[in-house]
This record gives C-alpha cells, structure tokens and sequence, in this order.
C-alpha cells in the first residue's frame, strides 16, 4: 500500500534512508537527527513538501520524498524529488510513487517533476533508473558533478 508518511514514520524514513546510503556509497557520513529533522521539516510540517511510503504489513518499503518550488527561470513552479529509495525486494514498485508524485505535483499546479539520478557503483543499476525514467517521459536535462573539499 502507498500512504503519506507521518511524524510516528520518522524512525522508519531514517532507517530506509540509511540503507540508500550504504547502498549508493555516498561520499558524506550519515548523520541520522539531521536525516530525520529534514524530512520533517521539509516534507511532513509544510505544506510544500510531501513523502509518500509504500508499506507491507506494516513494514516500510520505499519512499518518495518530494518539495514544491518556484523555477529559477520562469514564474512556474515544479515538484522536485529530495531523496527516493525503494528495498531491493519491493523494486519494480517505485512506479506507485512516482504515481503519485505526479498527481500531487499536478494538484499543486506545477508544469513539471523532476526526479534526480545517482551514478551508483553498479552500472546496472543507474541504467535500470534510467529506463524507468525514460518509460514515464522523463528526460535528461541537466548533469551533476561533486568536487569535495
């Protein structure tokens, strides 16, 4: 089942997000209270910000975390993804997500979603996000790089 996470959710939305970034190899440490305090800030108390969950008998799943914002260049506003991470297991799933991701994002009135790509060490799994991305109409439109300090 897809549900709208809530506060009782924090604990569970950290864990998930613990397992993405062990599983992306993530090049910061993980800091759980500022993982936490973050998607309660900016996606369970606004009303900018959403975070959806799939969830199985009472285990969570995946998740979905998204804001609404203004586009730098023009007087639109988009929805853009914060973080996503679904469980091995429950993969091929994530479509449900995005599912409502869109619809939200068309409730707030926004012209566009835009959902980000991590070069994950196993090249296989980049391009299956990459399929994904392609099957639901979404394209390319701007590249990332990180020089850390």
């Amino acid at each position: 089942m897809i549900r709208v996470a809530t506060f009782d959710d924090l604990p569970a939305l950290v864990e998930l997000s613990r397992l993405y970034h062990r599983e992306a190899h993530a090049w910061l440490p993980f800091d759980p209270d500022y993982v936490r305090e973050q998607f309660r800030l900016r996606t369970i108390d606004t009303v900018d910000g959403m975070c959806w969950l799939i969830e199985d008998g009472g285990e969570m799943q995946g998740y979905l975390a998204a804001v609404v914002t203004n586009f730098f260049a023009a007087p639109v506003k988009v929805a853009v993804e914060l973080a996503w991470f679904v469980k091995p297991g429950a993969r091929g799933r994530g479509d449900l997500l995005i599912d409502d991701f869109e619809a939200w994002a068309k409730w707030k009135v926004c012209v566009g979603c835009s959902l980000s790509m991590n070069e994950f060490p196993d090249p296989k799994r980049t391009a299956a996000l990459a399929r994904l991305y392609a099957r639901r109409g979404y394209k390319p439109y701007e590249r990332g790089c990180l020089k850390m300090f």
